[in-house]
Order: C-alpha cells, then structure tokens, then sequence
C-alpha cells in the first residue's frame, strides 16, 4: 500500500488520493491524512529490499510484526480498565510513535490466513516453524504464546464488561440470523471467555459496531480501540494458525469469521470483501461445508453471505461456487427450519450473482460458451422456480398492504408484506 495517504494505507484499502479527502474518508466522514513527498520518498526508500522466497517473505513480515520488549508506547493506547486488567498475557501493538510511521508489514485477515496455508504447504514446513517465536520478555506473559484456551475464565474491564455484552446482546444475533442454533449467540461468549484470540475478535467487532451507531462515548471508547482490538486479535490468530493443535479449532474459526465481519462493516469502495480469498482458502482446507451444524455451519454461510455480496458490489466471482459444495437437493422443505430455507434461497443468489460476474460472457467469439451459459441461466431459473413450490405455509406471506397511490406525496414505492419468520422474506 504505497498511496501517501496515512489513513486509508492504515485500513488496506485503495484510495484516489483525492486532495483534501478521499472517496473512502468522505463516506465515513474521516479526516484524510497524507505524508508529505519527503516522508514518503524516505518510506518507499527505507523499504526497498531484494526479493525473497515466499516462506521467507512470511518470516519476514513475522520478524518485522514483533516488536522488542522495550519498544515505544503502542499508538492505540490501552485506555484506562482495558485489556490490562485481563488475566491474560497478549502481544502487544507493532510500535508506532506518530501516525506518520506506517509499518507496511501491517497484516490482513486475507494475508494471514494465506500465509498460513503457504507455510503449511511448504515441503521444509517443520523446519521453519522457530519463525514463530515467544515474546521477548517472558515475564510479560502469564501463559504460552502458542497456547489457545487457559484454564480460567479470562476477567474483563468494567468497559469490557459492556462491549462483550453488546456483542452478545445484539452483533451475534444480527450475524447468527441465518442459524438456527444460533452457535456465534450461544457458544461462542461462553469459548471466548478462555480463549483470548476469541473474545479479542467479539470485543473487536462490537467496539466498531458501536463506533458506527454513534455510541463510542457511551461505552467508553476512544478512536481506534476497535482497531486494537482487532490487531491483538489477528497476531494472536497468525501463530496459532501454523500449530496444527490449534489451527483447525472451532475457536479460530469463529474468531476469523468474526473479524471477516469486522470488515466487511469497515471497508468500503473496490477493497470490500478483498480478505474473503484467505477466509475461503481457510474453509477449503478444514472441509468447512454448510451441511453441519454448530460453529462450523454457521461460519460456512456467514462467510457465503460476505462473499455474495462483495461479488455483488465489486464485480468479482466468488472464490467457492457449488463445485465445492452446493446443498442437497430434497423434494420437501417441510422438514426444513426457516433458517434452512432462507439459506438454500440466498445460495441459489450467490450462484446468480457468480453468473452474472462471469468473464467468459464478453468474449464474442466464444459461441459455444455463450449456449453454456443459456443452459446455466435455465437451470438457475429452474432451481429458483423449484424452492419457491417448495415453501412451506410457514414461509409464505400471511398479509400484504398495496403501496401508497402516487398522489398522495409518500415516497414509498413498495407495499407492506408480514411473514411468521424474518428469514421468509427472501423473495
């Protein structure tokens, strides 16, 4: 990310590096700020470096991630009764000691769940694993660096307290709407409270979530407290991810999926959705399908919503289509719960959206794939006609109210529809 603009190189997005604020800054009314040429011109030259072998180039950026015991106080400061106050040792913060040091070894969610597959595929993996190395000053930590779970209930700040009851009062029931057992509402809370990459990962996106409803005062926050919490959680997640004890947990999983939503509410413009590859290569190879139940199920359908619509407002396709899983066909639905229903419908969209994006379509010699892509409209058009006879009474429309006529001044354009179940208004 070389754009001289501090503040989009600092969320990884691609920034017009209009002057004096961006595209991405105005929509979130955020003040841009921008390197002057010299500091520029010394960061572009300062990290010029010959390149390197992949496996290097992970242990490179590890090595640069980690700071010395002794380094200068983290930009995002722990505000008073945070995470200082956990039973629970975490790495801190790259260092930073003005917003014009911009560390370009700054992780993603995409890069690292990448880099972990890439290391893991390495024939000479064992041999490299002393890239993850434990924190400088041992005494600095009550627990292994490498550890998943402790064995006591992690304590939280008072502030804390508040920002993990929103995420359970209310961002996991928004994310867990499309499951039926509700495992990121009922299950998850209960891990994070021993698992520290877990509960990092709630406290990250609630903090935001409440940064974006105006509430931060309220609950105590200062700008930034959600970003620390999420770089806390993500270095605590790169290590664990090259530990096969812990790589394929449940608890990973959810943590990355939840940070996965973090930024889908977070990025806007061409970068939305730009981490969806890693969190797809993450379910690929832990055979993450939505045909089970619990935390693996919900994190299935929680990523195909983020990818449907990233593909839906960028333009791309979807990293996974239905040749990797797709849900099994069934003459009845009446055994189906609503949430079951809704998500045969929303990944019957994703593989319209996928069709639409589908590059082969504006090659005009291609006449043999233009009678493909005829018989791919009709099945989807099939499959669409298919699940709607498929409702069940409890799915359908039980009272509708005619839009307003028009010369009445009301600007709604749509009349009123109540189904038993919010999951049945799909279509």
């Amino acid at each position: 990310m070389r754009t001289p603009f501090l503040t989009c190189r600092r969320r990884h997005v691609k920034c017009d590096e209009r002057k004096p604020t961006c595209v991405n800054c105005s929509k979130k009314a955020r003040k841009s700020q921008y390197a002057t040429a010299d500091t520029q011109t010394a960061h572009n030259r300062t990290h010029e470096k010959p390149r390197l072998s992949p496996l290097s180039q992970i242990g490179e950026r590890l090595s640069h991630t980690r700071g010395p015991a002794s380094s200068p106080k983290n930009y995002y400061d722990t505000p008073t009764g945070s995470l200082d106050n956990v039973e629970y040792a975490a790495q801190p913060l790259e260092p930073a000691t003005s917003e014009d040091v911009v560390s370009p070894f700054l992780a993603t969610l995409g890069s690292v769940l990448l880099d972990a597959d890439s290391i893991q595929n390495c024939p000479d993996f064992q041999l490299h694993t002393t890239l993850i190395e434990p924190l400088e000053d041992p005494e600095q930590a009550s627990y292994s660096p490498h550890a998943l779970r402790v064995d006591h209930q992690i304590k939280l700040s008072g502030a804390e307290i508040s920002i993990f009851q929103n995420y359970v009062d209310n961002v996991s029931l928004w994310v867990d709407s499309f499951s039926h057992d509700q495992p990121l509402h009922r299950r998850v809370p209960i891990l994070a409270l021993r698992c520290m990459p877990l509960l990092q990962s709630c406290l990250a996106l609630s903090a935001k979530q409440i940064d974006l409803i105006g509430l931060s005062a309220s609950y105590g926050l200062r700008e930034g407290d959600s970003v620390r919490y999420y770089r806390l959680a993500l270095n605590a997640i790169r290590k664990l991810l090259l530990h096969p004890g812990s790589a394929h947990s449940d608890d990973i999983l959810a943590a990355c999926i939840i940070l996965s939503t973090y930024e889908m509410i977070d990025v806007v413009g061409e970068s939305l959705g730009s981490h969806l590859t890693g969190v797809a290569s993450l379910l690929q190879t832990r055979q993450v399908y939505g045909n089970v139940a619990g935390i693996r199920g919900s994190c299935y359908w929680t990523w195909y919503r983020h990818e449907t619509w990233a593909a839906l407002c960028t333009g791309r396709r979807l990293s996974l289509d239905e040749t990797y899983w797709q849900p099994e066909p069934l003459d009845s639905f009446d055994h189906l719960t609503p949430e079951e229903i809704a998500n045969r419908v929303i990944f019957l969209f994703g593989q319209c959206v996928n069709f639409c994006n589908d590059d082969t379509k504006l090659i005009p010699e291609a006449d043999q794939t233009s009678g493909v892509r005829e018989q791919k409209a009709a099945v989807l058009s099939q499959l669409l006609d298919e699940w709607k006879t498929k409702l069940p009474p409890s799915m359908t429309c039980f009272a509708s109210e005619d839009p307003p006529e028009p010369d009445t001044g009301d600007v709604d354009t749509f009349g009123a529809s109540w189904f038993l179940f919010p999951q049945s208004g799909q279509f």
